[in-house]
């Protein structure tokens, strides 16, 4: 290990440098090597372009999730979401977009369930209005 005040070589179990008289920092080296401390695991960028559509086919499923788009986003997001899964863990981005994909295509099939009752409601009420109309009954 080098001093990092001068630059010279010390014994790595040493607790000030020899040359200099420096204070070696236990804490910053432990066995002689750095100690890195908050790391964030390293991401590839195909696990970040991933996790990243993920997250926005969930937010457009929540978005447009009053009918079909809701259901065609949710189900893409959860499509990709299971692909990442598989491959890294579902963590992160990809889970939150996991997440949002499955509530945006819940709500787009009740949506969707409800615009159709109120098709076939209006249909139905319209047209027993119109045969009721034909023949003089208001």
């Amino acid at each position: 290990m080098n001093c990092t005040n001068c630059g010279s070589i010390i014994d790595n179990n040493a607790n000030v440098c020899p040359n200099c008289g420096a204070p070696v920092n236990p804490a910053m080296y432990g066995n002689g090597q750095p100690v890195v401390q908050n790391q964030m695991p390293y991401e590839t960028p195909e696990q970040i372009s991933l996790s990243k559509s993920i997250l926005t086919f969930g937010i457009l499923a929540l978005v447009f999730c009053e009918g079909f788009l809701g259901i065609i986003f949710g189900a893409v997001g959860l499509s990709k979401a299971k692909q990442y899964a598989a491959m890294y863990g579902l963590t992160g981005r990809a889970k939150v977009g996991s997440i949002l994909s499955r509530i945006g295509m819940i709500v787009g099939i009740v949506m969707t369930v409800v615009w159709i009752i109120c098709i076939i409601v209006c249909v139905a009420a319209g047209s027993s209005y119109a045969t009721s109309a034909y023949y003089g009954y208001y």
